[in-house]
């Protein structure tokens, strides 16, 4: 009975140990080291519970820990003592994780606004941090008064703009306002299944075509690829003589650089030169694999553009069919604001070198535009909506790729679903 009643001293003491064991292994070991565990160990977290999860993951860490006394790690096949302890150590580790995919100025943004609501933030980026600001990308240097959210982003860094003034031709306005209203009574589902330049040439005379062939850049490369809606609603609330404009004097890669540096000092952890080649969801956690690792978290956040998007085995066919609803042309997002005579891109490169000494090299940009024959409101719902864990909020899929303001405003539309889902996360 003796010898009894002193093993059961001694098992309950090494639970006691092991316990207290756990707590300072969370407290003491960086957080990326919850994350991240080999390929291998994952094959056996498939299992059906949190609780079986752990057990392999902790029973590791302990073998791994305590290598010259293993027999330790069978302790963790008594699970139910430890039940409620990898529960509350679970949530710690992992509740309040977000993984980035992308660090664009998309995905600074969604990390941004995922700090300021006190969630843990790791940045995946394929990337070397050095090669970020030399990747072609459209500079959108020019936005006018309504865009409150790049604006209000630009403020909060100290990034440097001024008054910009647009000069436009009397006659290409003329004849923009004389579509617009002929377009008022036209049905909206016959304005998105046909190009801006089929709708010009069907309510235009030659000759008011002819203005707007020859005076605004690239008409029929950029407005042939645009629905006749998306491009109205472009001309009435972003592109016309009643918008106050501004433009930037620093450059775009000063507002990533200053994104970066503020993020790292709220803990926002950097993971270059890593590229995400499978994600799955199981039990409402998701599992990002790289060729070495596999990372966990909450919520993962796809800030990349169709063609990474379209890699991953996770999509379905009909989820690829939602996504293929973009299309991607070499157009620069500067050539709306250009009338070929009066204020091509010319003007704007010398404005920036006359009057600020700042020189822009010519560069080749590309973009994703919405095909047009769709209903991109319907769409844009349908891949907000696609996935409880999973979101999509590359710039392919804003509103409007021509401006940063609606690529950002893509994120904010799904805060509220990313903060429901982060609040209400069960197992």
């Amino acid at each position: 009975m003796k010898k009894a009643n002193s093993f059961l001293f001694c098992r309950m003491e090494t639970n006691l140990l092991l316990c207290i064991f756990l707590f300072i292994s969370f407290l003491s070991f960086p957080y990326s080291s919850y994350c991240v565990f080999s390929n291998n160990l994952r094959c056996l977290c498939e299992e059906r519970t949190i609780y079986h999860r752990l057990r392999y993951i902790y029973a590791m860490r302990l073998y791994s820990s305590f290598c010259d006394n293993p027999i330790l790690t069978v302790e963790l096949k008594n699970f139910t003592l430890y039940k409620n302890i990898l529960i509350f150590i679970y949530n710690k580790m992992a509740i309040n994780n977000i993984i980035i995919v992308g660090c664009n100025i998309v995905g600074l943004y969604s990390a941004l606004r995922c700090t300021d609501n006190g969630y843990r933030i790791s940045i995946i980026e394929r990337l070397s941090c050095d090669k970020l600001n030399s990747k072609h990308r459209n500079n959108y240097r020019v936005f006018n008064k309504s865009h409150q959210l790049y604006i209000h982003l630009l403020n909060r860094f100290s990034i440097k703009y001024e008054s910009y003034t647009l000069k436009y031709n009397e006659k290409t306005t003329t004849v923009l306002s004389g579509i617009i209203n002929k377009s008022k009574l036209i049905p909206k589902k016959t304005l998105n299944t046909q190009s801006f330049v089929k709708f010009c040439r069907s309510i235009l005379s030659i000759t008011d075509y002819n203005i707007l062939k020859n005076n605004l850049e690239a008409f029929e490369h950029i407005y042939s690829n645009i629905s006749a809606m998306d491009a109205l609603v472009m001309f009435s609330s972003d592109i016309n003589t009643q918008q106050e404009y501004f433009i930037l004097t620093d450059d775009i890669s000063v507002l990533i650089e200053r994104l970066i540096a503020y993020l790292k000092t709220k803990n926002v952890e950097f993971l270059f030169n890593t590229e995400i080649r499978d994600i799955t969801q199981s039990n409402n956690i998701i599992y990002s694999s790289t060729r070495t690792n596999t990372y966990i978290s909450t919520i993962i956040i796809l800030a990349i553009s169709k063609s990474n998007l379209q890699r991953f085995n996770f999509l379905t066919k009909d989820q690829r069919k939602y996504l293929n609803n973009v299309s991607k042309y070499n157009i620069d997002c500067e050539s709306v604001y250009s009338d070929k005579h009066l204020k091509h891109e010319y003007d704007i490169k010398t404005h920036l070198l006359d009057k600020l000494h700042i020189v822009c090299p010519i560069k080749k940009h590309s973009m994703y535009l919405w095909n047009y024959g769709i209903n991109n409101i319907i769409i844009r719902e349908k891949i907000k909506n696609m996935f409880s864990h999973i979101f999509i909020c590359g710039d392919s899929y804003s509103r409007n790729n021509f401006f940063l303001n609606y690529s950002l405003e893509t994120f904010d539309t799904m805060c509220s679903k990313v903060n429901h889902r982060m609040t209400t996360h069960t197992y």
